[in-house]
């Protein structure tokens, strides 16, 4: 059965059990298990511009919180910066190699690497924080708009790499970046933070494994190029075979089952109720993040970002499911992007210094002294969210 969504999860004496809601059918579900591997991936799709897939907005952060779990890293959060940001078509990412070969300019034909100082190349690769704080500073601070001409590059050098062969089809030939110059924009691309796991995925709670992007660790504050799909690999593999060790090792316990405990319908479900539309929150939600919980924080923008974001986590609990199903389902993705987008808000604002893809223009400066390690949360016993920092 496809198209599901778990919106809880509960762990007892090392076994799990989910609630599911399927769209598809309108049905909840509930299931157990003896372990559980979560492998959710990220939340990129709570920022305006992403390249993630559109739901991709971290509810497996919320549901290891709540089975107990502890977060780190939620803070660092990366952008890639040559995003295609054309009119009419989706945001794409242009491969670095080939973009150094063409011209990055603004409209008033500033060559945007010298303006800024960039001489690392592949600049989107080697310098992806400053590349994307410069571009951010052009298009959304100044108003202008950025780019990128390729006219001049030819068809063997897009087929000197393997990304930049792979993408012939779609931007050289489909969206004509032989033919004119085209706007690019930065995109959030990866999320480094996530559930705390050790070197075989287990988390903190017994039973529970991560591995993928829904975890954190692995990248520090930053990650190479190419490491997310290595780390997905062997960390999949890793969590795979820990939970079923676990399992073989551990015989499930006569306890009630835990299905019991689960909240099936956590929404008031009414035929035609008329509701507001949770497209538009999770809209202005996107929007938000893009401007103060983004590519630069301050201060400032961080306290107005979680302001703005209790309102919008206000009306997203308070919402009551119409006779769509879709709706249903919309609303439980909000409520899980507003718990998510508190939790990276609230780490950048407790992040008192710039490092890795963090950027803070009141703190600027890398500060190793107070801020070498990892800050970290969980959930007190009733529910509210404990900060911890660890030194490394």
């Amino acid at each position: 059965m496809g198209g599901l969504l778990v919106t809880d999860l509960k762990m007892q004496e090392g076994t799990a059990a989910v609630v599911v809601y399927s769209a598809g059918s309108n049905k909840w579900l509930k299931i157990n298990a003896n372990a559980l591997v979560l492998a959710t991936g990220g939340a990129g799709a709570l920022y305006l511009r992403h390249d993630n897939p559109k739901r991709m907005v971290g509810d497996g952060y919320i549901l290891a919180l709540k089975a107990g779990a502890e977060l780190q890293d939620m803070e660092f959060v990366q952008f890639y910066p040559l995003g295609l940001a054309e009119p009419r078509y989706p945001p794409f990412l242009i491969p670095p190699g080939i973009a150094d070969s063409g011209r990055l300019y603004n409209n008033d034909g500033e060559e945007i690497h010298a303006k800024y100082q960039i001489q690392e190349r592949p600049a989107a690769e080697r310098a992806r924080d400053k590349l994307s704080q410069a571009l951010f500073n052009e298009i959304y601070r100044k108003g202008g708009e950025v780019w990128l001409d390729l006219q001049g590059v030819s068809e063997d050098a897009w087929h000197r790499d393997p990304f930049s062969a792979s993408t012939t089809k779609i931007l050289w030939e489909r969206c004509g970046l032989m033919h004119r110059p085209v706007r690019i924009a930065p995109l959030a691309h990866h999320v480094m933070g996530g559930v705390s796991i050790d070197a075989t995925g287990a988390t903190s709670v017994p039973g529970l494994y991560a591995a993928g992007e829904v975890t954190g660790g692995l990248h520090g504050a930053n990650r190479m190029g190419g490491n997310a799909l290595t780390e997905t690999v062997v960390f999949g593999a890793q969590a795979g075979k820990s939970a079923a060790a676990w399992v073989k090792n551990n015989p499930a316990p006569r306890t009630p089952s835990l299905r019991a405990d689960l909240e099936a319908q956590p929404l008031v479900h009414r035929k035609n109720t008329a509701q507001k539309d949770p497209a538009r929150l999770i809209k202005k939600l996107r929007k938000i993040l893009w401007t103060d919980g983004g590519i630069i924080r301050s201060r400032y923008g961080l306290t107005r970002a979680i302001d703005d974001l209790d309102e919008i986590q206000t009306e997203a609990f308070g919402l009551e499911a119409g006779g769509d199903v879709r709706q249903l389902q919309r609303i439980l993705e909000l409520r899980f992007a507003c718990q998510t987008a508190a939790i990276i808000l609230q780490g950048a604002l407790r992040r008192k210094e710039s490092r890795g893809a963090h950027f803070r223009e009141d703190f600027p400066e890398q500060d190793d002294q107070k801020w070498r390690g990892h800050l970290q949360v969980g959930l007190s016993s009733s529910g509210e969210m404990e900060w911890s920092f660890k030194a490394i």
